[in-house]
């Protein structure tokens, strides 16, 4: 074997730092011209070192250390030297401790230290042996922490076990802090590492998440990262900072602060309280309890089947429910409303609100002057009063009708039926082979791609334009009742270029020229012929492209 490199005094192995750990033998080594006793006392009073190595140890602070070694296979002695001009001259030295040990063992030496004071720590084969040896820190002077590294389990410190600093490494570590002393240390792209903490606790850099140890409330504190913080049973402060972080309060009455960042809040109690800033992300709440949105919070969702009540804020909200028949008040803003599952109470408030109802039972509450609204349907629906705008989102065909407003209907992929009210109203059928009925106001009517119809139960239908009529796919159907006609045929419709009677039977009259469909009811008399449509584009209209009204119920 090679003499150890730190043979001679002036090549000890400087120790860097505290906490330190370090391995090694006397084997081959030699004793320096000059060199200080290693050990005099019984039972070899006449034996001295002759394989000697050396470290060399500046304090980093004032107090008391302990050295310990374990796994010596040999006698051994040892010095823990002072030196007073930092040298390594042998004059110089001034012994503090020595001992030996006996055929084997370990020893445990506590000893004081100044700050800056340099000292040297001797390990010498006793009685012409060598062996060797584990060096140990385990405790160290006044503000400095013995350390931890991560030795591959990922796992460092333990519940109980005082102040330490814990060095993670490569991988996802645990890092379990039992005191405000505590030292985590991280490096950036180190996996994603996690705290669990007994006390206040704030994380370190590179550490993404932090879950409470106790009973009782703790504040927990992020970093810039996207953290997670977890509270324990108690009543938990979580401080978020920057990043898109998720606070969990879990027991207790929590205060969660999210700070900068799309943050989000999971809360399970009405009490929890949650702050925000102007103007600090979008943020959201996950709620398996009622609550009511805080200022500076955007969004909100229901987890859970129990049926709940929440209630949004000024800002423009986008509120889901979840399984169960939950009650959404959006107040102020242009309020995004989604019940999901169950019959839901969607209530927008002031503001131009949008509504998704996926149930038939599902109820939308609109006051008047609040804004103009939208429902989102994916079911049958009757529109509320006081909702303006429907918008089918299903390819199954749904049957949707109107209020007394002006509404904007549009139908989806399937063959919807869309059904105006009182309104003037803006009917557009989308993709299916749709039926569009206008009823009373004067609406607008497109039908979209498809084969679609346009139906008139009697002539308080009419006024309305028919912007795209395709004359090899569409139809017009008429309630004949509704006209106080016992049926339809041909002979009840008559198109010429000047859109008159020319009989004095009832009678549909077509103007070639300027596309208007006009009801007679007493074809040349003296009666007035009612407007019942204007098709754009003047399209050649005929007989057969009328339909009687009871082909769809």
């Amino acid at each position: 074997m090679a003499q150890p490199v730190n043979d001679n005094i002036e090549n000890a192995i400087v120790i860097a730092g505290d906490g330190f750990t370090y391995s090694g033998t006397t084997a081959d080594a030699t004793l320096q011209v000059g060199e200080p006793a290693a050990y005099d006392g019984d039972p070899y009073p006449d034996n001295d070192a002759d394989d000697s190595v050396w470290f060399v140890y500046t304090a980093s602070a004032t107090g008391t250390i302990v050295l310990e070694t374990e796994g010596f296979d040999s006698s051994f002695a040892y010095n823990i030297f002072l030196s007073p001009d930092g040298s390594s001259s042998f004059g110089s030295l001034q012994e503090l401790r020595s001992g030996a040990s006996f055929g084997s063992g370990n020893f445990y030496e506590e000893f004081s230290v100044v700050a800056g004071e340099t000292y040297y720590i001797r390990f010498a084969g006793y009685g012409y042996n060598d062996g060797n040896y584990t060096m140990i820190q385990s405790s160290g002077p006044a503000g400095v922490l013995p350390q931890i590294v991560d030795g591959g389990t990922g796992t460092l410190g333990a519940i109980g076990d005082g102040a330490h600093e814990m060095i993670g490494g490569d991988g996802d570590d645990r890092y379990y802090v039992d005191s405000a002393d505590d030292v985590v240390t991280e490096n950036g792209g180190e996996g994603y590492d996690t705290v669990y903490t007994t006390v206040d606790y704030t994380l370190p850099d590179n550490v993404e998440r932090i879950i409470a140890f106790a009973n009782t409330g703790l504040t927990l504190t992020g970093n810039a990262l996207d953290n997670s913080l977890i509270g324990g049973a108690g009543g938990d402060t979580l401080y978020g900072l920057d990043g898109d972080d998720t606070l969990n309060g879990r027991g207790g009455v929590d205060t969660m602060v999210g700070g900068l960042g799309d943050d989000s809040y999971v809360v399970n109690k009405p009490s929890d309280v949650v702050v925000e800033l102007a103007g600090e992300g979008v943020d959201t709440v996950y709620t398996t309890s009622a609550y009511r949105l805080s200022d500076n919070v955007e969004n909100i969702v229901i987890r859970g089947d129990a049926g709940l009540s929440v209630k949004g804020n000024a800002l423009a909200n986008a509120m889901t429910g979840g399984v169960g028949a939950d009650t959404l008040i959006g107040y102020d803003g242009d309020d995004r409303l989604d019940g999901r599952g169950g019959a839901d109470s969607m209530i927008g408030g002031a503001g131009d609100d949008s509504y998704f109802v996926n149930d038939a039972g599902d109820v939308v509450v609109e006051l008047a002057d609040e804004g103009t609204d939208t429902v989102y349907t994916t079911v049958d629906h009757i529109l509320a009063a006081n909702v303006e705008n429907v918008i089918v989102r299903s390819a199954d065909g749904l049957a949707v009708t109107g209020n007394d407003s002006d509404n904007a209907m549009t139908g989806g992929a399937g063959a919807d039926r869309l059904a105006g009210g009182l309104g003037a109203d803006s009917i557009k059928g989308g993709a299916g082979h749709d039926l569009l009925i206008g009823s009373a106001g004067k609406d607008v009517l497109t039908g979209g791609a498809g084969n679609d119809t346009f139906l008139f139960h009697d002539v308080g239908d009419a006024g309305d334009t028919i912007t795209d009529f395709q004359i090899d796919s569409d139809f017009i159907a008429i309630d004949v009742e509704g006209f106080g006609l016992t049926s339809f045929d041909a002979s009840l419709f008559e198109s010429n270029v000047g859109g008159v009677a020319t009989t004095a039977e009832a009678r549909f009259v077509y103007n070639e020229t300027n596309g208007r469909l006009l009801f007679d009811a007493d074809g040349s008399g003296s009666g007035r012929a009612v407007l019942l449509a204007t098709l754009r584009g003047a399209p050649e209209l005929t007989a057969d492209h009328f339909l009687d009204a009871d082909l769809f119920g």
